[in-house]
């Protein structure tokens, strides 16, 4: 009776410990998940000049908002809407290929803003994954300078992070910032393709982009798969069959 006894204390004990040791690995995966940055080439559908709108906006590998954008000191270097042909909605796709993005940073703002959400960006997962985010006026996205049109962003998800007090109209010149949490279906596939479609008109808004990065898990890795706590249990159900477990003591 006391072998018996001691035997189902052991294998309690043992439970207790893989669990904790499971959760422990969780908990450790997590907190070295630590954020890098990686911006994303979208050149191939570079139709306009972001300093052509305002020449003193700036160009290069810079840090708005604490996140590195890379907005080339080319000809053209922004993905303007206006611009862009064919029917609404105008629409960019950009190509990405990253592993465990966890959010997006996009600089966007608009030509003649309008407070409905006629724009919006897209997400496509390399498996199911899928994500939209529609961009209202006056909360995501302003126009790029102070007019009669929309004017206002939350300052929690948007945030401006270029200022030029007198743009070539006299009135203030900026850059906004957007940020966009995937869900975590995201996690554990590759972020595939962006789109951003724009629904708008000539004086009736139009959106332009001068910046994607991709916040992503470190070394842009697949994690090692942690065992589920099923699996533990399996694994010791096997371990108190084994002869070591079952000798009478």
């Amino acid at each position: 009776m006391g072998s018996s006894k001691t035997k189902i204390n052991f294998t309690t004990f043992l439970i207790s410990c893989c669990l904790a040791v499971g959760n422990t690995l969780a908990s450790s995966f997590k907190a070295t998940a630590v954020q890098l940055y990686e911006t994303i080439d979208f050149s191939d559908g570079f139709n306009g000049r972001l300093q052509s709108i305002n020449p003193d906006f700036p160009s290069g590998n810079l840090e708005l908002g604490n996140v590195p954008f890379d907005i080339p000191n080319t000809t053209n270097n922004i993905w303007d809407s206006h611009l862009a042909s064919g029917p609404n909605p105008r629409t960019l796709t950009v190509d990405v290929g990253l592993f465990g993005v966890t959010e997006v940073h996009t600089l966007i703002n608009t030509f003649w803003g309008k407070s409905a959400g006629l724009a919006s960006i897209e997400f496509h997962g390399s498996d199911d994954a899928y994500y939209k985010k529609t961009l209202y006026g006056n909360s995501d996205i302003r126009d790029w300078n102070q007019s009669p049109s929309t004017n206002r962003i939350n300052n929690t998800t948007t945030v401006e992070v270029f200022s030029d007090p007198r743009g070539p109209y006299g009135k203030p010149a900026r850059l906004d910032k957007q940020l966009i949490d995937l869900p975590v279906t995201f996690n554990d596939e590759e972020l595939s393709t962006i789109v951003f479609k724009d629904w708008g008109d000539t004086g009736y808004q139009r959106i332009f982009v001068s910046g994607i990065t991709a916040g992503i898990a470190a070394d842009n890795k697949k994690p090692t798969p942690i065992p589920e706590p099923s699996n533990i249990l399996a694994l010791i159900s096997l371990i108190g069959l084994s002869p070591i477990f079952l000798k009478k003591r």
